[in-house]
């Protein structure tokens, strides 16, 4: 009998914006050994981190605008990865520039606290 050592699996991956989960790619197992199979084909369904693109809601909003995410700093342990509140808003690009300066605008989102939320006026 032959044992497996392919090993296959579709994953999910975190939307790097809202968090929200997303079909992620499919892994292969590269080492050819029964045991590395094993560990790839546990991976199955399983979210292993962050996306490298933003899920497809996300990019519609930033189509639209300036895509703004409310974070709670409470909560936060990384301030590369803040808590994400779930308060999604999208502004003109122009109230973006007059708020953060052009050299923010490269990738089309920021995250902000909630003091800083309720600052700018946001719902």
């Amino acid at each position: 009998m032959k044992k497996n050592t392919l090993g296959v699996a579709l994953v999910k991956e975190a939307c790097p914006l809202c968090i929200r989960i997303i079909d992620g790619p499919i892994l292969m197992n590269t080492k050819l050994s029964v045991s590395r199979a094993k560990e790839v084909e546990a991976l199955h369904g399983q979210c292993i981190g962050y996306a490298i693109q933003p899920c497809d809601q996300c990019k519609s909003l930033m189509e639209k605008g300036f895509l703004l995410i409310q974070c709670d700093e409470s909560k936060t342990d990384d301030k590369q990865n803040p808590w994400r509140t779930g308060k999604q808003c999208v502004i003109k690009r122009e109230a973006a520039k007059q708020i953060f300066g052009k050299d923010h605008m490269v990738k089309g989102a920021a995250f902000l606290t909630i003091e800083t939320w309720t600052k700018i006026g946001l719902p």
